[in-house]
């Protein structure tokens, strides 16, 4: 934006993104930050456990 510069949104939840929001990839499309690539031929008995922890850090 011509006077305040750069501006984030999240285009899922249709929000501006604020403090709440981590940022967990840098890139210029999907394509650069997409976290899996490829395909996967199965009978679809995968399954995916995932965790994240956050920890918030001080900058000085």
């Amino acid at each position: 934006m011509p006077d305040i510069g750069w501006v984030e949104f999240d285009a899922t939840n249709k929000l501006v993104v604020k403090d709440q929001h981590i940022r967990a990839a840098i890139g210029r499309d999907f394509t650069d930050i997409v976290p899996l690539k490829g395909v996967v031929y199965s009978g679809g008995s995968q399954q995916m456990n995932v965790s994240v922890d956050v920890r918030k850090e001080e900058v000085v």
